[in-house]
């Protein structure tokens, strides 16, 4: 049986329980995973409703943890890969467009992590025993890079739809961009830039991100981009006073460590159009990829970057100017009553 992923959260002692609902942030369909949280310090052995003890969502306490400590509830060997449950985890299994952490618990790198009805797996390389204390440590800047790119996704998101009543069918955060589809069947260069800069203003001004954990009935209070059909708790990200998504990821406290939003590209997708884009550190390293090019380009064509335009069309009326000599010369050098294929 293989891990599969969902959400849950737990808070402070008290011996109360509850329905937690945490939608998965996809646009394109809200889906929602329920699970039973435990208002309590997680004992060990046995749940009384599930059956196994509830992993502590030390991610939905604190975003910011890099580092955590707890203990190896279990160690499972699952066709050929060994995983692990711990008592309490600062891993995000994944989930809604946004990949599972990876780090390290001791000496040992965990390469993925995922959900399996309740209950949190991590993935390691390597072997650890059940029943004893560990440290765990994530890849921080493939975390922070993740909430960078995340939160960065609800703002633009909202922001198509202030400029262009264009709302988000879905998300993906890939390895080197992320894209949003939004139903556009084709936005226009001055859409496109007010959408980024609306968006820009938004992470500029540096607003709160705020984390709300409400009832079905409550939801009605928040004007979310999409309604969430579900019961029992609902988790909402809220960008203050701009956009509120129900969703189940990770973001950053503030929008402006979102740093920058730079859009890429454009394509017709499904009636639509998928748009793609990066935030904060990948928008800084795309830039200075581009940077790197136009000098070197500017050194090829010993003009300034400005210059670069007039340059490759100058170069390419010339490859043109000589494609047209060569087939004239080859034309007068063939021999009378030659065919042109001869």
């Amino acid at each position: 049986m293989s891990p599969s992923r969902s959400r849950q959260r737990q808070k402070e002692p008290s011996r109360e329980h509850r329905s937690l609902v945490v939608p998965r942030c996809s646009s394109r369909s809200l889906r929602v995973v329920r699970t039973t949280a435990m208002i309590a310090a997680v004992p060990s052995g046995r749940h009384p409703i599930r059956g196994s003890a509830l992993t502590r969502l030390l991610y939905y306490e604190d975003s910011s943890l890099r580092e955590f400590e707890g203990t190896v509830q279990e160690v499972a060997d699952r066709d050929g890969a060994i995983w692990v449950e711990l008592d309490r985890t600062a891993f995000y299994p994944g989930g809604g467009g946004q990949p599972p952490d990876r780090g390290r618990l001791g000496d040992v790198p965990v390469t993925d992590v995922r959900e399996e009805e309740g209950r949190l797996w991590h993935r390691i390389e390597g072997k650890l025993e059940a029943r004893t204390p560990i440290r765990g440590a994530l890849d921080w800047r493939r975390r922070f890079d993740h909430m960078q790119q995340h939160t960065g996704q609800h703002i633009l998101s909202q922001a198509f739809i202030e400029v262009a009543s264009a709302e988000t069918r879905s998300f993906h955060l890939g390895e080197e961009e992320v894209s949003i589809d939004v139903a556009h069947p084709g936005p226009d260069p001055e859409l496109l830039r007010r959408a980024e800069e609306r968006a820009n203003e938004i992470v500029w001004e540096d607003r709160p991100v705020r984390i709300h954990e409400v009832s079905r009935a409550e939801v009605g209070r928040f004007p979310l981009r999409k309604l969430p059909a579900v019961e029992g708790m609902v988790r909402v990200v809220e960008v203050e006073g701009f956009d509120w998504s129900a969703c189940g990821g990770t973001h950053v406290s503030r929008s402006g460590q979102v740093g920058i939003i730079t859009l890429l590209s454009t394509e017709k997708y499904k009636g639509g159009t998928r748009v793609a884009f990066v935030c904060g550190g990948r928008a800084l390293r795309r830039q200075r990829e581009r940077a790197r090019l136009l000098r070197e380009l500017a050194l090829e064509f010993t003009a300034g970057e400005a210059d670069l335009p007039k340059a490759v069309a100058r170069l390419k009326e010339e490859s043109l100017r000589m494609d047209r000599r060569l087939k004239t010369l080859l034309r007068s050098s063939r021999p009378r009553g030659a065919s042109p294929s001869s």
